[in-house]
């Protein structure tokens, strides 16, 4: 008969509380056993997140039992869906030279944590190709890894009301369904969404 110490962590997220309860204890293995179950308390949420491997280290405390391998591991495999839309989170404007050049900017996110709302809890999404149209010109390019795109910079912007309006996302297995997530008004109601910078 032998004592094995046992104490439980996990390598990815290894946050006591979040993913799971931390325990150590011990388990007494009898004349001719070999195996004993052990059982982690395992706390479930509703986000997407990757697997994340648990790892059981095992030490010998007393009596004659001999580990073969002190470590086991097993996997606690992710069962929430992240969704796959894209939506238009934040556009808001910068300037320069005491307000005589302005550029839009547009941050993009996905619906990371799938509960169906546009908020400041879901993920930024880079790579996005993005068209958005600002003071009556058209830009195209990608978000950058902060999820961000910015227009070039329009030099001596008239005093007046203009738009900047988010015309088309694109994203390999992502979709984007104009004003289904996104937090911005549709102004000039053209159905998708937009800001509108008055000088």
């Amino acid at each position: 008969m032998g004592q094995i110490g046992v104490f439980i962590g996990i390598n990815v997220l290894p946050i006591a509380g979040n993913d799971y309860v931390a325990a150590s204890g011990t388990v007494e293995l009898l004349a001719g056993e070999t195996s004993k179950t052990i059982s982690v308390q395992i706390l479930g949420d509703t986000t997407a997140e990757q697997d994340e491997t648990l790892f059981v280290n095992l030490q010998q405390t007393a009596g004659n039992a001999l580990l073969a391998d002190a470590t086991a591991q097993g996997i606690l495999q992710n069962d929430d869906v992240a969704s796959n839309e894209i939506y238009v989170y934040d556009i808001r404007f910068e300037s320069k030279r005491g307000g005589k050049d302005w550029r839009a900017v547009f941050e993009i996110r996905t619906d990371s944590n799938a509960n169906g709302l546009g908020d400041s809890g879901d993920l930024t999404v880079a790579g996005v190709q993005i068209e958005v149209t600002f003071a009556g010109q058209t830009y195209t390019g990608t978000t950058d890894a902060n999820g961000v795109f910015r227009t070039s910079w329009i030099r001596n912007l008239s005093s007046a009301s203009h738009y900047a309006n988010a015309v088309d996302l694109a994203l390999t297995d992502f979709i984007w369904n104009p004003l289904d997530l996104d937090l911005e008004d549709d102004l000039d109601g053209d159905g998708k969404p937009d800001d509108v910078l008055t000088i």
